[in-house]
């Protein structure tokens, strides 16, 4: 939407404020997804399953060598052994890592992060995974020869930590990869020492996820393992590029279509309002078991109309016609909307757990000048209702989830999620909100509210917005 930017900047800011607020008026003691400082903390209990695992492998090679006759063949077999279980627990004990740092960054997703998908996702990951088992496996072969007894050699205890102390490159990397590509980030120097190499790093900043040249406890620097360096994470500006659907909502007008006044700027937003309007109309008629053919013939003959006005809107209009082609049911599919584009919408997001954990009354307020600006006043709830699930629950792993929210027009849509986010200041829900940066009015007034997570934590959030007599309609997302 870059024509209309001039006329949008101060909705934009407000939005922009709104989310930097939630996510830095938690009630901890260190801003919530800004930095990997505590990665060491964060690793601990993970470390400990490590170190047992590690150990216990290396006591089992001790006692099958004792029993082992001299031969070529069974001395093989045990080194084998050791560096296989060595290597087990090495990539077990980095993928949890990853996914630690992953979620750091608010991301509800990692715990359905397979080793599989975190390569996938990541392919800096495998390379670190390799090089350490690589490490690993020579240690193996030297303990086995008696090499790391020898006079000078670095203690079996001393190296069989090191390997400990990299799993917090497997955080930092995952915290990187939580974020997006275009995040600032800085190398930080910790409260040590410093070698050569981490210090260069932190003064040639910042770098992206594209050129960040390795990470703190990676072993790639002089200060090998031991490094006490940190992450800290800068959101860079959005990206808006027009390959598919979504991103042309994202970018209306580049065809230059819409132009830089309070005419073209209405016109958007009349779009916006039908295409909901449309969306709720359809949803009730495809959704209510009880309604009677009247009311569907009545509904789709309404939702008919509104497809007229849409195309007398539009008109000639590229950019705009192509973001009135969605019109999706209550199942929503890669026809509707692609994975790429639900990851956009995620990546402006935020979580859940934040907002519990913010000061929501202050903050929610801004969404009201958005709302207002589709001339309507925001329909206050002060009646929130709050779950019964224990407050110190954590989140099961389940069936993941995506759905789309949508009220009767754009701004009863949005009121709809001042409620959501009213709901889950009350509530801690570990589900994500999709766009809740610069590009929430543009997003939401198209197509609606985005949530996601485990099928019973969204669930549980619909059901939270249903008690507060909210109108809305909703349609899950099944990608095959």
């Amino acid at each position: 939407m870059r024509q209309m930017e001039a006329t949008n900047s101060r909705g934009d800011a407000t939005v922009s404020y709104f989310s930097s607020l939630l996510k830095n008026l938690a009630s901890t003691s260190q801003p919530l997804v800004e930095n990997t400082v505590g990665a060491n903390e964060e690793l601990e209990s993970i470390r400990d399953v490590f170190n047992s695992e590690w150990y216990f492998a290396l006591s089992d090679f001790d006692q099958r060598s004792e029993t082992a006759s001299s031969s070529d063949k069974e001395r093989s077999e045990a080194v084998a052994a050791l560096q296989a279980a060595w290597g087990l627990a090495l990539s077990a004990a980095m993928a949890r890592s990853f996914r630690k740092g992953y979620g750091s960054r608010g991301r509800q997703d990692s715990s359905s992060l397979t080793y599989e998908k975190i390569v996938a996702t990541a392919p800096l990951f495998k390379k670190i995974v390799d090089k350490h088992t690589s490490f690993a496996n020579q240690f193996a072969q030297q303990y086995a020869s008696g090499r790391t007894s020898r006079k000078g050699a670095m203690g079996v205890g001393a190296r069989s930590n090191m390997y400990g102390q990299a799993l917090k490159g497997a955080y930092n990397a995952g915290a990187v990869y939580g974020g997006i590509s275009d995040d600032k980030v800085w190398w930080r120097l910790g409260a040590c020492e410093h070698c050569p190499d981490c210090i260069a790093l932190a003064a040639s900043g910042p770098y992206t996820m594209a050129t960040l040249p390795t990470l703190p406890g990676n072993g790639d620097t002089l200060c090998k393992t031991n490094c006490c360096c940190h992450l800290t994470f800068v959101r860079g500006p959005k990206r808006l590029e027009p390959d598919n659907t979504l991103s042309s909502w994202m970018d209306a007008g580049e065809d230059g279509d819409v132009q830089e006044d309070e005419s073209g700027e209405r016109r958007v937003r009349e779009l916006q309002d039908l295409m909901l309007k449309r969306a709720f109309i359809r949803r009730v008629s495809l959704d209510s078991d009880d309604i009677t053919s009247a009311q569907v013939d009545k509904a789709n003959a309404s939702a008919k109309s509104i497809t007229q006005q849409i195309d007398s809107l539009v008109g000639d209009s590229e950019s705009l016609k192509l973001a009135s082609r969605y019109n999706p049911g209550s199942i929503i599919t890669q026809g509707d909307i692609s994975q790429v584009d639900m990851e956009r919408i995620f990546m402006g997001g935020i979580d859940g757990p934040s907002i519990f954990r913010a000061d929501i009354d202050s903050a929610v307020s801004e969404l009201d000048s958005v709302i207002k600006k589709f001339d309507a006043s925001a329909s206050v709830s002060r009646s929130i209702p709050r779950s019964t699930q224990d407050e110190d629950r954590v989140p099961k792993v389940g069936a993941f989830a995506t759905y789309n929210i949508v009220s009767d027009g754009a701004a009863a849509t949005l009121t709809t999620l001042r409620k959501l986010l009213q709901i889950l200041g009350d509530n801690e829900l570990f589900i994500e909100i999709g766009s809740m940066d610069d590009s929430l009015e543009r997003i939401v007034g198209f197509s609606g509210i985005w949530i996601r997570g485990q099928r019973n934590e969204a669930e549980s959030a619909i059901d939270l917005l249903l008690q507060s007599d909210s109108v809305f309609s909703v349609g899950e997302v099944v990608f095959i």
